[in-house]
């Protein structure tokens, strides 16, 4: 059975003219820069992070050339000066027709300080033909994580490496390299990636997923048509050519809201695992996913399962990663230990040295190789947020002939090789005569200035960011309150909280902060009954006082103000009339004017749905429009403006929507308005028989909604229509999970 299944396993698969494996950024960003100086027509940047100082080529001096297995790969030589903006202007004024696009994504405050500020700022004014974009569309806590950069549609890379900070450094990861720094001319520790470059129909590929990923907002900028089976870009002079003629699949991970997931490199990766027969070889920043560990502690557990060898950072970047993904990777590796019965495990982390000092080589590849079967390099990490959560992009390449096997093992021992300073022939050569991956890293040289050594066992993280169990941190799906709620709290404990507690809790915290605020805040002066009365008095004497409480009412309803209080309101200032009128047309237009921006919104709207409740009004918002809102305007069963946004999102037609709110909304406005005015008539004439009048009309109001919502219950079963959603699901508010049963 094949690994790579086009709609299972990846999304495609592609000739690759040429294709190589780049070991580290130096030489990454060496070629991208080459061949963007070559592109007459379009580059297409898509990426997580990007610097507009980002050294493609560092400046000459005091740099060494590569020596060691990369020495005799071509990959030397003297550096050229350059940096990522300067280079991408000066392409624009060579080329009159290239067009460039830059996609990255719209990061969250907590990466700020680390990222160059004001990134639209930097390239989005920089030139009219260079066009750029902040990327947020992506599921709730997700982030756009793919790492692409396509020229002409002819060469493309892929892989783990973004033109950011922080990134450049030489396969020979020198301890102390004067052109190793970051944007402040401060040194940063050895960094190792990896990077693949294609060229023909792969790269044409790239640039098609290029096009649909900047194409997905609208008022973006048009992007050209694909430029495929046709040569208009010159492959990288200095990058050596690893394969030629060869298949590649590319696999995804995409969640996007209103659309099914895209989880192809999760269906890869364990299908590969699975598949492995005598090695696992992976290079990963992370080791969180639940998915990849139970399937990794699964192969440990076979008395003739593989050997597995995983190279991860000796520890993880900053205090940040450290409280929490390096906390929940230090319960993964404790796991996976556990479960090692037959030593077949290494965990382990590169580390150079010069002498007495030694640095530990940060890893941020995303690698696997299975056996000489498959080899995968790409975006993503071995997270859970990176096998269903983030935009992702991997290549890989499977073995279905000589040249694909050879082009797999090579991958391995190439990179072995760089972290134990030895020739990839060498490395295959130890291989083959032990026929053991764990041999060959535990009778390494131990005096080498390159090695591999075991990853330390967890120590004390300097806080727990790991809320809720990871659910913050690495979730497996998209953020939402109702996912956080279930991962923290059991569910009878939060069924008696929200019962008996956080309802009462919040209106008490409610009361107390307006009571502060005009008892002894900076309203303590301030008489609110006082001044009701007087805006309200004076509203009503205008003469355009109606009009205005109109557009009061429908801008105050679309803000989720409750139409029943908006409508008390207006009823106590204006009286029966004009008030009923005046509340009649104000929530109508509110609830147009809300279910615009539904509309506007779409899908977004939803993700604070539970899929019981959304699948539920859906159907019945679509299947029976007209009476289904004016059912919910006759009986309170949710917010007003919320509903009237679930509508829009639904994309009920407008006309069925208006037209239910006019019917739906008057019988209620007259009962409260008759109710309201006998109440005034109380308060004013203080009789037995008005008092009795109100209270008359309150309790039969009462009784009237009861019998009317009972019967549309008993009409909505006999429709098999779900009781849930009749009886108040639309309130967008989750149903108690039932008790666990002993």
């Amino acid at each position: 059975m094949p690994l790579l299944v086009p709609g299972t396993t990846c999304w495609k698969l592609a000739r690759a003219r040429r294709l190589s494996l780049i070991q580290d950024a130096g030489p990454a960003f060496a070629s991208i820069a080459d061949a963007m100086e070559a592109a007459r027509e379009t580059i297409f940047i898509v990426g997580w992070d990007l610097d507009s100082r980002t050294p493609l080529r560092p400046q000459p001096g005091t740099q060494q050339a590569p020596s060691g297995p990369q020495a005799d790969r071509g990959r030397g030589g003297p550096l050229q000066g350059g940096a990522l903006l300067p280079l991408l202007l000066s392409c624009l004024a060579r080329q009159p027709r290239l067009q460039i696009f830059i996609l990255i994504w719209d990061y969250s405050v907590i990466y700020a300080f680390e990222r160059e500020p004001r990134p639209r700022e930097q390239f989005g004014r920089a030139h009219p033909r260079l066009h750029f974009a902040l990327d947020a569309d992506h599921a709730s806590g997700a982030s756009h994580h793919q790492k692409i950069v396509v020229v002409d549609d002819e060469v493309a890379f892929v892989g783990g490496i973004d033109l950011t900070m922080h990134r450049w450094d030489q396969p020979r990861h020198l301890i102390h390299d004067p052109h190793r720094i970051d944007g402040e001319g401060k040194p940063y520790d050895p960094f190792h990636d990896v990077h693949a470059a294609v060229a023909g129909p792969a790269a044409a590929a790239l640039g098609e997923l290029a096009r649909a990923r900047w194409g997905v907002r609208r008022g973006r900028a048009r992007t050209p048509p694909l430029a495929e089976g046709r040569t208009i870009c010159d492959w990288p002079a200095a990058l050596p050519v690893d394969a030629t003629d060869i298949e590649v699949g590319f696999a995804r991970t995409y969640l996007r809201d209103g659309q099914a997931p895209v989880k192809e490199i999760e269906a890869l990766t364990l299908a590969a695992l699975g598949a492995a027969r005598r090695w696992i070889y992976a290079e990963n920043q992370y080791l969180t996913s639940n998915a990849v560990v139970r399937a990794l502690a699964a192969r440990l557990t076979e008395s003739d399962g593989p050997e597995i060898t995983v190279m991860l950072p000796e520890i993880e970047a900053g205090w940040m990663e450290r409280g929490s993904m390096g906390v929940l990777r230090a319960r993964a590796l404790a796991f996976l230990r556990a479960k090692d019965l037959y030593g077949r495990l290494r965990l382990v982390s590169p580390r150079v040295s010069a002498g007495a000092e030694a640095r530990a080589v940060n890893v941020h590849a995303k690698v696997l190789v299975i056996d000489d079967l498959l080899a995968k390099i790409g975006s993503a990490n071995f997270s859970n947020r990176s096998m269903g959560l983030d935009t992702e992009c991997d290549l890989a390449v499977e073995a279905t002939d000589a040249a694909s096997a050879a082009f797999v093992a090579s991958v391995r021992d190439r990179l072995l090789g760089e972290h134990l300073d030895l020739p990839a022939a060498q490395v295959a050569a130890r291989l083959a005569a032990s026929g053991s991956l764990c041999h060959l890293i535990d009778h390494q040289v131990a005096t080498a200035a390159y090695g591999l050594v075991p990853v330390p066992d967890a120590t004390d993280a300097p806080v727990d960011l790991t809320v809720f169990d990871g659910a913050v941190v690495d979730p497996e799906e998209p953020w939402s309150l109702e996912a956080f709620m279930e991962r923290a709290v059991p569910v009878p404990l939060r069924r008696r909280l929200a019962r008996r507690w956080l309802r009462p809790l919040g209106l008490a915290l409610g009361l107390l902060a307006i009571w502060a605020l005009f008892r002894r805040g900076p309203l303590r002066d301030f008489h609110l009954a006082t001044a009701a009365l007087h805006v309200g008095s004076r509203l009503a004497a205008e003469p355009a006082g109606p009009f205005l409480a109109v557009g009061i009412i429908a801008v105050a309803s679309a803000l989720f103000v409750p139409i029943t209080l908006l409508g008390t309101t207006t009823l106590a200032v204006f009286g029966g009339w004009p008030g009923v009128p005046v509340a009649w047309i104000g929530a109508v237009l509110g609830a147009t004017l809300s279910h615009a921006v539904g509309l506007r919104l779409g899908t977004r709207v939803m993700r604070w749905l539970p899929g019981r409740v959304e699948s539920n009004l859906r159907r019945l918002l679509r299947e029976r429009a007209f009476w289904t809102v004016v059912f919910m305007r006759l009986l309170p069963v949710g917010n007003f403006g919320a509903l009237n946004l679930l509508a829009g999102a639904f994309r009920i037609p407008r006309r069925s929507f208006v037209l239910g709110n006019i019917v739906g909304m008057a019988p209620g406005l007259l009962g409260l308005g008759v109710f309201v005015d006998r109440a005034r008539e109380a308060v004013r004439h203080p009789s037995r028989l008005n008092v009795a009048i109100a209270l008359a009309v309150a309790v039969l109001t009462t009784v009237l909604t009861v019998i009317l919502k009972r019967r549309l219950l008993g009409a909505g079963r006999r429709a098999r229509l779900p009781a849930a959603v009749v009886a108040g699901a639309a309130t967008v508010a989750p149903s108690p999970a039932p008790e666990p049963r002993p």
